[in-house]
């Protein structure tokens, strides 16, 4: 059935997209349904290896059984991964985390969709 362990391959499949710049393709899908773990070289991209914290994550995000993936084995796991070395968890629960980008009032409206 469907649990927390799909959320968080979706949030794999997700980042995999915005740090490769596109989808997987079609081919991958018996893949990355068998779990990308086995098959990173592959399916990959070579753009991955200069992050190098990257690679390690999705692996983690995108194991073949979802009691492995990284988030199930407690979220202090996934805070303390290196992917998110830096990140200011604790401002972020404390909702004080300054937004990174605020349009200025005076150039926005309803209609405007710029933003």
């Amino acid at each position: 059935g469907y649990g927390l362990a799909a959320d968080w391959w979706s949030l794999g499949i997700f980042l995999l997209g915005l740090l490769s710049g596109e989808l997987p393709e079609d081919d991958w899908l018996p893949y990355l349904a068998l779990g990308i773990s086995k098959y990173d070289d592959k399916l990959l991209p070579s753009l991955l290896d200069k992050a190098k914290t990257g690679k390690p994550l999705l692996k983690a995000l995108l194991k073949e059984e979802p009691q492995k993936r990284l988030p199930m084995q407690g979220m202090k796991k996934m805070k303390t991964h290196p992917w998110f070395y830096e990140f200011a968890w604790d401002a972020l629960e404390n909702q004080a985390m300054p937004a990174p980008f605020v349009p200025a009032a005076a150039e926005w409206s309803s209609t405007d969709a710029t933003y």
